[in-house]
């Protein structure tokens, strides 16, 4: 990532990323949510992944 993308503040900031079934929030469900922590100029970056129960008969 480059640094010139994100604020200066120096700040962490935390990126989610939600995986669904589809876009009716009526019908669909969330699957997976990741999160990645950027710290500004760290070398790596702490993350987490967690895949969400689904009852697959329940449609």
């Amino acid at each position: 990532m480059r640094d010139s993308h994100y604020p200066q503040s120096g700040e962490p900031i935390v990126f989610f990323d939600f995986e669904t079934t589809g876009l009716c929030s009526k019908k669909d469900r969330i699957i997976e949510v990741a999160a990645v922590k950027y710290i500004p100029g760290a070398q790596s970056h702490p993350h987490m992944t967690q895949l969400i129960e689904f009852d697959w008969h329940h449609r």
